[in-house]
Order: C-alpha cells, then structure tokens, then sequence
C-alpha cells in the first residue's frame, strides 16, 4: 500500500506521455482499473490478466503474469487506484495485423494500491 501524498514522490508517468518511451522502457504509472479479464495460462493453467488502466485523461493496456497476479489479486480486485511499475512494450505492425500508430502495452512488475 502506498499512501496518496506519496504518490507524487515517485513521479508517476501521465498515460498520454507513454508514446515518447522506448520499447523496454521501466516506468512508474498510476489511475484505476477500469476492466480487469482473468484469462487461463494454457501452459500451467494459472491466471494472468489484461487490465485497462486510466488515469482520467488516458488509457494504457496492462498484462500482469501470474506470478505478479498471485501477490497482488486483492489489488487488482479492489476499486482502488493503483501504482504500477512495469515494462514498455512498443507493439508495431507486423504478422498481417494492421496498427493505426504503435500499440502501447505495460507489463505489470508491481502493483500497489493507493490509499
């Protein structure tokens, strides 16, 4: 749990500001989770989850893996905003799919509710 008035100390990254980083890029990210879809690994059969998070101005895709979700599942349950810090994946056409501009996905490292 990290509280609100510390939230600014770790310079959270505004969502729209995501399309300036770099493939492999670490950042710090907050806002609440608008849509949470638990999806069955086919390979060990545990759940991993792609998640919406906003920020109230912009949108970003989050992927948390299984062994990040098994930690943190209450978080990521609760109507809490959250802090994120996680890993820029840069998403460019290619294998027939057709991208408007580069899709922006965080894969979550860690995730804290914001109190």
């Amino acid at each position: 749990m990290i509280l609100k008035s510390k939230v600014k100390d770790l310079s959270p990254l505004p969502l729209d500001k995501l399309i300036k980083k770099k493939d492999g890029e670490t950042v710090v990210i907050s806002g609440t989770l608008t849509s949470v879809k638990e999806y069955k690994d086919e390979i060990g059969g545990k759940i991993l989850v792609f998640a919406m998070l906003s920020d109230g101005k912009s949108n970003c895709e989050v992927i948390v893996f299984p062994s990040v979700y098994a930690g943190t599942r209450a978080v990521i349950n609760s109507n809490n905003p959250v802090l994120i810090e996680g890993t820029v994946r840069v998403l460019k056409e290619d294998e027939g799919k057709k991208l408007a501009e580069d899709h922006i996905i965080i894969i979550a490292e860690k995730v804290h509710s914001i109190d």
